[in-house]
């Protein structure tokens, strides 16, 4: 059996079709409204967890270590990552912050504005992980948004800490939102990484520098980021699919093509298949097709977390 450790946000998503973004001040009125599970790390941990039943009994276990409160919203979350599979031992109960919920207005591109409350995922506390949970660990991965604040930062450092004594691979999506605002903490991680999950706009954003002309070449953008100690880069080019790279060799893939209904989590199915890919040890073009399959998948439903499809 493998057992993959997902730290990261915890969140109740509350999805809503709108024609159009409302002008500041104005109003527009939603054809539907969803709730579901949601947060990058729950997301992955979701399409992980799928992707291990299709692999027979036992083949792979999904822990999610996060935090939540004590409300309503919690009992969803939990009852949700429980019907996928989800181990939800490590999820911490927060006493007096409430559970991390997210505004999420869909336009009919598909695409998706967010407005995001984070709640307890910020009070994940590291004295509260049990250090015997990375025992029997066989990966270890990062949500970019758990890098924002402490305590929860700290608990991503400690969880490194511990999966580099054990040698335990660790993977990072830092998103966009924590590359723009902590690309420091998410520069600092980058030697310990043996796969880093993200889009063209977070990797301008996290390097020390800009360009200093025009746009980078793949090549370029990614070069610096094998400089910093990563050992494989999967890189989303959204409707141009993905380059798979380690520093001696890459992969380009075209993309997959979707109905497109809801980019909500594409991103985060797109880990998951990259991190089952490395975990079986398959070539780098074989890890970017599961990947590139997986977030076209995640586009045609609305919603993430439950919603999100795995087929074989």
């Amino acid at each position: 059996m493998k057992h993959v450790l997902l730290l990261g946000d915890i969140n109740i998503d509350v999805q809503m079709r709108v024609p159009a973004l409302p002008t500041l001040g104005g109003e527009v009125l939603t054809s539907g409204i969803q709730l579901s599970l949601g947060g990058s790390a729950s997301n992955a941990a979701v399409v992980l967890a799928k992707l291990g039943k299709l692999g027979g009994p036992q083949h792979l276990t999904a822990h999610i270590i996060g935090r939540v409160g004590q409300d309503e919203w919690a009992s969803i979350a939990l009852q949700a990552l429980q019907r996928c599979g989800v181990s939800t031992s490590a999820v911490q109960r927060d006493p007096i912050v409430s559970t991390s919920v997210l505004f999420n207005a869909i336009t009919p591109d598909g695409e998706r504005s967010m407005f995001t409350h984070r709640g307890a995922n910020i009070h994940t506390d590291s004295a509260r992980i049990p250090p015997s949970l990375f025992d029997q660990a066989d990966w270890l991965h990062i949500s970019g948004y758990a890098l924002l604040n402490s305590p929860q930062r700290a608990a991503v450092w400690q969880a490194v800490e511990w999966a580099r004594q054990r040698q335990i691979p660790i993977s990072l999506d830092p998103a966009l939102y924590p590359a723009q605002n902590a690309p420091e903490q998410i520069r600092a991680l980058l030697p310990h990484l043996a796969l880093c999950v993200m889009g063209r706009d977070e990797a301008e954003a996290i390097l020390p520098a800009p360009f200093a002309q025009g746009v980078p070449t793949v090549p370029e953008l990614l070069s610096p980021f094998f400089d910093m100690g990563v050992h494989m880069i999967a890189l989303k080019l959204g409707a141009k699919g993905c380059v798979i790279a380690t520093r001696d060799q890459a992969h380009s893939l075209p993309a997959v093509p979707a109905n497109v209904i809801d980019t909500t989590g594409a991103g985060d199915a797109f880990s998951a298949g990259a991190i089952y890919g490395c975990l079986h040890g398959w070539a780098l073009q074989q890890i970017g097709q599961l990947a590139n399959c997986l977030g076209s998948l995640a586009t045609e439903v609305m919603g993430s977390g439950e919603a999100l499809r795995v087929e074989s």
